[in-house]
């Protein structure tokens, strides 16, 4: 591939996700309510009057958005982006690029949908939209500050292994009396995920990670037995019979699962065994399982 082609990969592959960030975060901008008070007589009557709008300020605001936030921000990531790699070579670029680029297209779908409903009176940015924007922001910050250092395959994995943590903390939070959002859930999801690779970035000469990465597969199913335990519970309380707490079941899976996690681990760990090549795929069909009976279910939220 002569450096004409990887030039024009690159362009392309930093557009991709640049575009996405900056009509995702565009999103928590409304060009119809935002500083549009009516604040003198207009000559022109009309229904935005009659509300008290300012329709001249509704089509600057439009302007503004189309013309000059959306460009600037796409290309404010873009030419971050673009600097990122240029400082680096093509071997320590292709893991992350490719990984922001894969998330950005899949969270095309649900970011246009979206924007179909954005002026609608119930709209808020859901979780679709956040966890994406936090995991390409997160992949910048890595690239920015942590890509010579530190092995972004640990990255990767955190991302994915917070989600049941994410979901127990949550629950608790819920139980506590904590109003959840999307963006408070999203925002516990961010920090839970930096905490967890920058430890196991430090203690990562002193894990085997191939073999934690092996053995916590069996902790990413704690989510599924606990959905599916819950809707039993919850059949069975319709015939009167109550065995069980739903808080109390779902600690008591979670502690099986994680002493499963800790065995497994304890009797791989001096393992050399190469991973499965299928195991992330797995991690992704948990994560999909368990956010899909939780999100639908919702036990607690």
């Amino acid at each position: 591939m002569n450096k004409q082609t990887i030039s024009k990969k690159i362009s392309y592959n930093v557009l991709l996700p640049s575009l996405y960030l900056a009509l995702a975060l565009s999103l928590t901008l409304n060009p119809f309510t935002d500083g549009v008070a009516l604040k003198g007589f207009d000559r022109i009557v009309g229904n935005a009057l009659m509300s008290g709008i300012n329709i001249s300020s509704v089509l600057r605001n439009i302007y503004f958005y189309i013309c000059i936030l959306i460009p600037f921000v796409t290309m404010f990531f873009y030419a971050l982006l673009y600097i990122i790699i240029n400082r680096q070579d093509e071997s320590i670029n292709s893991d992350w690029l490719v990984l922001i680029n894969e998330i950005a297209t899949v969270g095309f779908a649900p970011l246009i949908f979206s924007y179909l409903t954005r002026y609608t009176a119930n709209f808020q940015i859901q979780m679709s939209i956040i966890i994406p924007v936090l995991l390409i922001i997160s992949i910048i910050i890595y690239a920015l500050l942590f890509s010579k250092k530190y092995n972004f395959t640990i990255l990767k994995w955190s991302s994915i292994g917070v989600i049941p943590v994410v979901i127990l903390l949550s629950i608790f939070l819920a139980r506590m009396g904590v109003t959840l959002t999307h963006k408070k859930v999203a925002v516990s999801y961010f920090v839970l995920n930096w905490v967890v690779f920058l430890a196991m970035t430090f203690l990562n000469e002193k894990v085997n990670f191939d073999a934690l990465k092996k053995s916590y597969i069996i902790f990413m199913f704690a989510p599924i037995a606990m959905s599916l335990g819950i809707e039993l519970i919850n059949i069975l309380s319709q015939y009167d019979v109550f065995i069980i707490t739903k808080i109390k079941f779902t600690l008591f899976i979670y502690i099986i699962f994680f002493l499963l996690f800790v065995t497994l681990y304890l009797f791989n760990r001096n393992s050399d065994k190469p991973l499965n090549k299928h195991l992330d795929l797995i991690y992704f069909i948990t994560v999909l399982l368990s956010l899909a009976f939780i999100w639908t279910q919702m036990p607690y939220l």
